[in-house]
């Protein structure tokens, strides 16, 4: 939420709270202020799909897909050309993430959370199954590399993902004033990872587990209403098993052989 202050700096006045309001995710500093959210969330970075501006602005989808796959293929080739591509490739798709992480840590609070979900591996190494994306590493490097405002040792790295060939990453920016004590600043930020280890799985648990308790009550009537059938239909099937038996019987001769 916006704090009273700061809420016609954040977006116009015909926003209300609530709302979306859209902006450029590369330049949020046009329209929100550093330091303003509690807790800065995406839940996915879209790769580029062109990151050596090979096919120009009109390429579809399909082309690029095709483009990267082709890369990909000669890679494996052992291409020298191609390895090269595929470096460059990876190396602007790291500054387009970067652009984006920077911008989330800058717009939250500091000591505050920065999630990120379902972030894409990069173009061709074994678990990529897209366009790309960036290492689990990378996001260490990437504190001194970009001089990002976060405590490297509070980066988490979730593997188990809502899709197989994604990871989600949760980091906190540092607090305005450093700690009188580091080691026991460290002990802090443990121990409130170790009460919320991992958000997603969390928030995804519960859901699942309302989902299975609604699940749960609708078979439930199901069941119930199942069985009152059932019990209708071996009633009805008792019923006419002796009829039918009275009536087989009156129709029969005892014969002996």
């Amino acid at each position: 939420t916006f704090p009273t202050h700061q809420a016609p700096s954040v977006a116009p006045l015909t926003f209300h709270k609530g709302t979306f309001c859209q902006g450029d995710s590369t330049k949020l500093r046009d329209f929100i202020p550093s330091n303003t959210f509690d807790l800065a969330y995406t839940g996915f970075i879209d790769p580029l799909l062109d990151p050596l501006n090979l096919l120009g602005d009109s390429a579809t989808i399909r082309q690029t897909e095709l483009l990267t796959q082709h890369l990909c293929l000669q890679q494996s080739l052992s291409s020298e050309l191609h390895e090269q591509l595929i470096q460059e490739m990876h190396r602007r798709q790291e500054a387009w993430f970067a652009k984006w992480v920077a911008e989330l840590i800058r717009i939250v609070k500091p000591g505050k959370y920065i999630i990120i979900e379902d972030v894409g591996w990069p173009a061709c190494s074994e678990n990529a199954e897209d366009w790309g994306g960036v290492d689990p590493s990378w996001w260490n490097m990437g504190v001194e590399q970009f001089g990002w405002d976060v405590y490297v040792d509070s980066i988490d790295i979730v593997q188990e993902a809502w899709y197989d060939d994604r990871y989600n990453v949760r980091m906190q920016k540092k607090h305005d004033q450093p700690l009188a004590d580091p080691e026991a600043a460290a002990q802090e930020r443990l121990r409130k990872n170790e009460a919320s280890r991992n958000l997603y799985e969390e928030l995804k648990v519960k859901f699942w587990k309302d989902r299975d308790d609604d699940w749960d009550e609708e078979y439930e009537e199901d069941d119930e209403e199942y069985d009152e059938e059932d019990d209708d239909w071996d009633e009805e099937e008792d019923g006419w098993g002796d009829e039918e038996e009275e009536s087989y019987g009156e129709n029969t001769l005892e014969v002996d052989v």
